[in-house]
C-alpha cells in the first residue's frame, strides 16, 4: 500500500500552504448562501471532499454504519458505497491522486479507496486517533481531536511536523473535519457550528464563519430536535466557483455557500 500511495502522491505534489502570522483578533466570516441541497440523513458525516464535476466523496461514521460514498453534489443522489468492518470507525478522508484516504478514530488504521469504483486500495497504519485530514498538495494535515495538527509526508505517511492551533491565545481543541483550501486549513470543531480558518504555519486561528443559521435550517428540515451530537460536520471547496459546500451529522440538507469578505 506505501507504494500505492507513494504514486498515487507524486501526482500532486504543488507548492504547499504558505502564510504569514496573523495579528489581532480573528475575522468574523460574512457569508451568503448560494442553495440548499438535499443531503442523505442516514449519513454521520465525517468527511467531505470533491472529486469531480458535480461529485463528492463522504466518509460517514459510528460503528456498524461506517462507509465512503461517491454522491452527486447537486441532487444529494448516493451513486455507490463501500462498508468498513463493523468494528471500525470511519473519520475523515480526502484525495491523494486517484486514491482517497479514510481515517479511522480509534482502530490506527487508514484505508485507502480507488476514486473511481471505490475498490480497496490497502491500508496505513497510524498512531494516536484520526479526526479529520487534508492534503495541501505537498503534505497531508491531520487533526486527533486535540488543539494539534499533525503533517505527514504523503509518500511514507510518517508524521513530519506538529503545530499547535490557537484562537484569540488560546488553545483550541476538538479539531475535527479538515479542508486545505487558499493555503490555509479550514476546520470543524466538534459539538459547535463554527467553521475555523487556521494559519498552518503559526497554528492561529485567523477567521471564523458562524454557520449556526445553516444548522437551525436543517434541524427544521428534519422535523425533529437535533441531538447534542448532530452538529456541522463536512466541508467540500469547489475552487472552479470558489464556493464552499457544508452539512452535518444526520442532516437532511447540504449547503452551498459563498463568503463575502474572505
Amino acid at each position: 500500500m506505501r507504494a500505492t500511495v507513494a504514486a498515487a502522491a507524486g501526482l500532486l505534489l504543488m507548492a504547499g500552504c504558505s502564510a504569514t502570522p496573523a495579528t489581532g483578533e480573528p475575522a468574523q466570516l460574512e457569508w451568503e448562501l448560494v442553495r440548499t441541497l438535499p443531503h442523505d440523513p442516514t449519513s454521520f458525516t465525517q468527511g467531505l471532499e470533491f472529486v469531480g464535476d458535480d461529485l463528492l466523496a463522504e466518509s460517514s461514521g459510528r460503528y456498524g454504519e461506517s462507509r465512503v460514498s461517491l454522491v452527486r453534489a447537486s441532487t444529494g443522489e448516493v451513486l455507490q458505497s463501500a462498508w468498513l468492518p463493523d468494528e471500525h470507525f470511519g473519520e475523515g478522508l480526502t484525495l491523494l491522486g486517484d486514491t482517497l484516504l479514510q481515517l479511522t478514530w480509534q482502530e490506527g488504521v487508514v484505508h485507502a479507496w480507488r476514486v473511481d469504483d471505490l475498490s480497496p486500495a490497502g491500508s496505513l497504519s497510524i498512531d494516536g486517533e484520526g479526526w479529520g485530514l487534508c492534503h495541501d498538495g505537498e503534505q497531508l494535515w491531520r487533526s486527533d481531536g486535540s488543539s494539534q495538527l499533525m503533517s505527514h509526508s504523503p509518500e511514507t505517511f510518517e508524521v513530519s511536523s506538529t503545530v499547535g492551533v490557537t484562537h484569540d491565545g488560546e488553545p483550541l481543541d476538538r479539531l475535527n473535519e479538515l479542508e486545505c483550501a487558499d493555503g490555509r486549513i479550514w476546520a470543524n470543531v466538534w459539538l459547535a457550528n463554527d467553521l475555523v480558518r487556521i494559519d498552518p504555519t503559526h497554528g492561529t486561528v485567523d477567521a471564523v464563519a458562524d454557520l449556526s443559521p445553516l444548522a437551525a435550517q436543517a434541524e427544521e428540515a428534519s422535523g425533529r430536535e437535533f441531538t447534542k451530537d448532530e452538529v456541522l460536520n463536512g466541508i467540500a471547496h469547489d475552487p472552479d466557483a470558489d464556493t464552499w459546500y457544508v452539512t452535518g451529522k444526520y442532516w437532511p440538507e447540504m449547503y452551498e455557500i459563498r463568503f463575502t469578505n474572505s
